[in-house]
C-alpha cells in the first residue's frame, strides 16, 4: 500500500492571522481617526469596508490553508480522501485501480493553472489543487511510478 498526505502550505497559523490584522487594523483606523479629527468623516467608512474586506480575505485563505488530502493506493484501489476545514469526516472517491491513470490536466488560458487528476473511462478526478506547479508534476510521476508497479510491497509515502 502506497500512501501520499497531501497539505496546502499555510504560511499563517490562526493566531498570526489574527495578530496580522489586528497590527493592520490598528494602523488603519489610527490613520483614519487622524482624517476624522480633521473633520473628513467619510473616511471611517471607507476604513472599515477595508478591514471588512481583509478580514473576509484572512478568513478565506486561512481556511483554504487547512485543507488537505490523503492517496491510497493498494493492490486494487486507488482512494482520495479529502478534509475541507468545515467537514468533520473526509469526502472519500474510491476507483478501481486497473484501468485508472494520473494525468495532469493542461488549461488552454493562462489564468488556470494545470490540474492533476485521476482518470478513468473519460472521467476525471481533480486533486492537490493547492499544490504549486513543480510540485504536481513530481506527484505524477511518483504517482505513475506506483501504478505501474506490480509488486505489492508496502511502502509510506508521506
Amino acid at each position: 500500500m502506497h500512501r501520499f498526505d497531501l497539505c496546502a502550505n499555510c504560511s499563517l497559523s490562526a493566531n498570526q492571522a489574527i495578530a496580522l490584522f489586528a497590527g493592520i487594523a490598528g494602523i488603519s483606523l489610527a490613520f483614519a481617526g487622524v482624517f476624522v479629527s480633521m473633520g473628513y468623516w467619510p473616511v471611517l467608512p471607507f476604513a472599515g469596508m477595508e478591514l471588512a474586506v481583509l478580514g473576509w480575505a484572512l478568513r478565506a485563505s486561512w481556511r483554504r490553508g487547512q485543507d488537505r488530502e490523503r492517496i491510497i493506493i493498494d493492490s486494487s484501489d486507488i482512494t482520495i480522501c479529502r478534509w475541507r476545514y468545515e467537514d468533520e469526516t473526509p469526502t472519500t472517491t474510491r476507483l478501481p485501480r486497473e484501468w485508472t491513470q494520473v494525468q495532469i490536466i493542461e488549461r488552454n488560458d493562462a489564468a488556470r493553472k494545470p490540474q492533476l487528476a485521476f482518470g478513468r473511462g473519460g472521467r476525471w478526478w481533480v486533486f492537490g489543487q493547492f499544490l504549486v506547479e513543480q510540485e504536481k508534476r513530481a506527484l505524477k510521476r511518483r504517482i505513475g511510478q506506483v501504478l505501474r508497479q506490480t509488486s505489492h510491497v508496502p511502502v509510506n509515502d508521506n
